[in-house]
């Protein structure tokens, strides 16, 4: 079947008018859906109880703790770190964004250069008088407090909508499958029909004065992982200061120190002539570990990697012959 021309004309004519709508719709359907992604309010309750509210998502992030540097490079939104605490090392690329704080406190001067429109805090490690400063300069500032191990993928999951650029980050995904792994793994290592044999542990992270970790401590709940058992599990303060005394009488089964080099004989280094020679089992057996202390003392992916060795430990101190 042939047109004459005049048909023909008159079809591709609305043919043009046909893709010409179309082209309208999905340019028009494109600017709404712009719209609607810059005018999007963002509300959170942020884990010191605030209610937090964005008009959009946030483009200049402040990180007032190292963990939280390391967790908004997890969420995949690193592009819009402005600013960052101090020992701010990994990964690599943290080292060289501007400091705006430190374990002295928020340098006020260098936050306010960075002009950041979102601040993330740790909720028990920055200064109160900071976090409400940078609150009354109508700064939104969004506090952490991690406790466990899942806090750590909700973090970043929290982190992610906030800047607008996940809403699952692969991150997340990776963390919760090394997760379930390990929890796994300690299942098929120790089949017992009920949990495995808890392992005493004291873990130093201080020598002057000698400090250790409650069992309230987001580490005390990853070693739980492991069946370990913190020997000070009940002390009032999150980090407090103990003796010897208390140490002998725990009966710690393994020690774990802040090293990473090779060989239990080399652990007993950090320990110190006073610690090393205790009368508990874990001297007497040699049970001495290292834990990198990045790994395990910043709430991050990372975690992970000290509670796995800290798990091998504790199921070494288990095939041991009593």
């Amino acid at each position: 079947m042939r047109f004459g021309n005049a048909e023909f004309l008159s079809k591709v004519n609305l043919i043009k008018a046909l893709i010409f709508k179309v082209i309208l719709f999905f340019v028009a359907f494109g600017v709404m859906i712009s719209n609607a992604a810059t005018a999007t309010t963002i509300v959170i309750i942020d884990d010191a109880k605030n209610t937090v509210t964005l008009k959009r998502p946030a483009q200049r992030v402040a990180t007032l703790a190292p963990f939280l540097t390391e967790l908004v490079f997890a969420a995949d939104a690193a592009k819009h770190l402005v600013g960052v605490s101090a020992y701010s090392d990994y990964p690599a690329a943290a080292k060289v964004l501007p400091v705006v704080a430190d374990y002295q406190g928020v340098a006020m001067e260098s936050l306010l250069a960075a002009k950041p429109d979102l601040v993330l805090a740790w909720q028990s490690g920055n200064r109160p008088q900071d976090i409400a400063r940078i609150s009354s300069l109508g700064i939104p500032i969004v506090q952490f407090e991690l406790k466990n191990l899942t806090d750590i993928s909700r973090a970043i999951t929290v982190i992610a909508q906030l800047t607008g650029v996940s809403t699952q980050p692969e991150a997340v995904q990776d963390f919760n499958l090394r997760l379930t792994a390990l929890v796994n793994a300690q299942k098929i290592t120790n089949p017992q029909s009920t949990a495995p044999r808890k392992i005493r542990y004291f873990l130093p992270i201080e020598r002057m004065p000698l400090m250790t970790l409650s069992g309230a401590h987001i580490v005390s709940k990853a070693l739980a992982v492991c069946g370990g058992e913190n020997i000070f599990a009940n002390a009032a303060a999150l980090a407090p200061v103990v003796d010897k005394e208390g140490i002998v009488a725990g009966k710690p089964e393994i020690i774990f120190v802040s090293a990473t080099q090779a060989g239990r004989e080399a652990m007993r280094a950090p320990l110190g002539d006073g610690l090393a020679k205790l009368p508990v089992p874990a001297i007497e057996n040699n049970h001495i570990f290292g834990l990198n202390p990045d790994w395990l003392m910043r709430p991050t992916p990372r975690m992970l990697g000290a509670v796995e060795s800290a798990c091998a430990a504790m199921n070494t101190v288990r095939a041991a012959p009593n």
